[in-house]
């Protein structure tokens, strides 16, 4: 990066209309979203916990769905999420 050369908040914004609360706001950020469901049949999958992204869940049952959800909120704007990894234990 060159510093001497880099751009000043001036440059970006001579107007004074973006902020930094404008900048990165939450509905500037793209959310993900995770949630599991589970049960004792395919067809029936009664109990489900959400907020998967930041919490963990232990869960017993014979079928498990996973859904995420991943809400760009500008179509500029393209998500890069790592790997997702869940640990079945039998």
């Amino acid at each position: 990066m060159d510093e001497a050369n880099s751009p000043t908040w001036d440059d970006i914004d001579s107007t004074g209309a973006i902020s930094w609360d404008n900048l990165f706001s939450s509905d500037q950020a793209v959310v993900v979203s995770m949630k599991i469901k589970w049960g004792d049949a395919a067809d029936a999958l009664t109990n489900e916990a959400s907020m998967m992204e930041i919490l963990t869940t232990v869960a017993t049952g014979r079928y498990f769905q996973f859904e995420i959800t991943i809400t760009d909120p500008d179509p500029n704007i393209y998500a890069l999420v790592d790997d997702v990894e869940f640990a079945l234990n039998t």
